[in-house]
Formats: structure tokens, sequence, C-alpha cells
């Protein structure tokens, strides 16, 4: 018997997109090349305003502040946030403190949806190995306060963004309750200690 894990079939939809039952026996990349979920980020003007609607209505809090006055990007997560299974967050961000790219994107389109994250131990190889596969690339690998933060898009134009996860270690302290991490202390998985 094959495991869920290894294979999984995918039954004909009643649009009519597809005649037969399909099934993929799937193949790992290399750990340094898995992907993990990491974050959806939303584009907003009053990042305030958006961080006082997901604290106060939806229960998440603030893990991880760029600025002190919440300008550029927040992560926040919900009470159920543990880092081992359940470790999605959502990133808000906002001027001032917004990127090229980013500013652009909220000129353009206003608030909305930006982009989806995943983490990889090695987000440089994981985005030649993406581009190799045919993945758009969007932005080749760069450093980034520690990090190395890579973008490639979907067939639909949705940015992607790899990155190194956060380290357990980082977390440890807003995950019983203290303070939003200050950005400049992080530190990812595989770094040295």
């Amino acid at each position: 018997m094959v495991s869920m894990c290894s294979q999984f079939t995918v039954y004909p939809a009643s649009s009519g997109l597809r005649e037969s039952p399909r099934t993929w026996t799937t193949s790992r990349p290399a750990m340094s090349t898995a992907l993990r979920f990491h974050h959806v980020n939303i584009l907003t003007p009053d990042v305030r305003r958006a961080i006082q609607f997901y604290e106060q209505v939806l229960g998440l809090w603030v893990a991880l502040a760029y600025q002190p006055d919440f300008s550029g990007f927040n992560l926040l997560i919900d009470r159920a946030f543990d880092d081992h299974e359940h470790n999605i967050m959502l990133e808000i961000t906002g001027p001032p403190g917004l990127d090229e790219r980013e500013a652009a994107y909220l000129a353009t389109h206003g608030p909305c949806y930006d982009h989806i994250c995943f983490s990889t131990a090695d987000p440089a190889a994981t985005y030649h190995r993406l581009v190799d596969n045919g993945a758009p690339p969007l932005y080749e690998p760069v450093d980034y306060y520690g990090n190395v933060l890579a973008w490639v898009e979907d067939p639909q134009r949705v940015h992607v963004e790899l990155m190194k996860p956060i380290s357990t270690e980082s977390l440890a302290g807003v995950l019983r309750g203290g303070p939003p991490l200050c950005f400049t202390t992080l530190t990812y998985e595989g770094d040295a200690s």
C-alpha cells in the first residue's frame, strides 16, 4: 500500500477540465530546497488600522515589527502558532518604510493581497531550482538584514517570496507572550550561533 504522503489522486472535476483521474507519485526536493508555508502578505496604506483590526477583531498579535512605529512590515500570529505544526503568519506592510516594489504595487493596486512566502533552508538554491523548473523569475536572491530573499511569480503573476525561516530561538519569547521581536535581533534557521 502506498502512503498518502507519496501518492495522491485527483478525480475528475465537474467542470470537465479533466477527462480521467490522474495519479502523481511525488518526489521530494533536497531538504535545502524544500518549501514550507511562511506567510501571506497584505499591503495597506494604513498599517496601524490594519493591525488594530487583526488584533482586536480576529485575535492575532504582532510577533515581529520592522519598526517601533509599525511602519514597513509586521508579522502577526494567532494563538495556536507553535513554529512546528501551525506556523503560518500574516504579514501587514505599509508606509513609511516600503521598498520600491511595494510602493509601486500599492500605488497601482491600493490595499490588496501582495504575496505568499515560503521558507526554505537555502533560498538561493530554491530560487534556481524553481526557475529551472519554469517559474518566471522576479528578483534574484539578495542578502537582506541577515536573511536571503528571492522572488518568483506563479503563472497568474502572483508574487512568491522565498526566505530562510526565522529561528525557533528568536520566536521563543514572543510565543511565551513577550513583546514583538525586533527585526534587527532576529536569527534564522541554519545561522551559526
